[in-house]
């Protein structure tokens, strides 16, 4: 594995590694759902109800039998997605581990702002921001709402919430830079 992180002023490069684990993990998830949709009935119903924390474990535990030849072929396939899901997943939380003193050593405001994580990185951090706000937040909810009754898009409004949130980051890391230069 290459190098975890490192830190030059007051910058965190974040791993490659850590931000591709993430993405395999979310494809790793969505490659899921073809098998389960062309699976045997049976098979399906088993599955419908379950969350994808539930779904994830009950298909890394599957043991295929040798009846319906289609059976095993799903289970297999199953089996193995929702294994290198798990791992990624513990990838990722290792990663974590790691990354979260070196940020908070960096520029502990940063992660105290809602939805910020130290994972997240340029546009990237901007988005997952506003995205979690929109979930979480119940000022940028309101805000959401009054917005929209005010006739403008969702587009619309996330572009704006994007530049305020852009500006505050920018605020938060650049006050950091000023005082280390002091």
């Amino acid at each position: 594995m290459r190098d975890i992180a490192f830190t030059t002023g007051s910058r965190v490069f974040v791993p490659v590694d850590h931000l591709h684990a993430v993405d395999q993990r979310a494809e790793t998830q969505r490659q899921m759902k073809a098998p389960i949709v062309t699976a045997p009935d049976e098979l399906r119903a088993q599955w419908r109800n379950l969350n994808i924390t539930k779904l994830i474990a009950t298909c890394a535990d599957l043991q295929p039998d040798q009846g319906d030849a289609a059976i095993p072929a799903v289970a297999v396939a199953l089996r193995s997605l929702a294994r290198r899901h798990q791992h990624l997943s513990t990838e990722i939380a290792n990663l974590d581990e790691l990354l979260d003193p070196l940020v908070a050593a960096i520029n502990p405001a940063l992660l105290a702002v809602n939805g910020v994580g130290p994972d997240v990185t340029g546009q990237l951090l901007v988005n997952r921001v506003v995205l979690v706000r929109l979930r979480w937040d119940p000022r940028t909810r309101d805000h959401m709402q009054r917005r929209t009754r005010e006739g403008m898009s969702k587009k619309e409004i996330i572009r704006c919430l994007k530049r305020c949130v852009a500006r505050e980051l920018y605020q938060l890391i650049t006050a950091n830079d000023l005082q280390l230069a002091a």
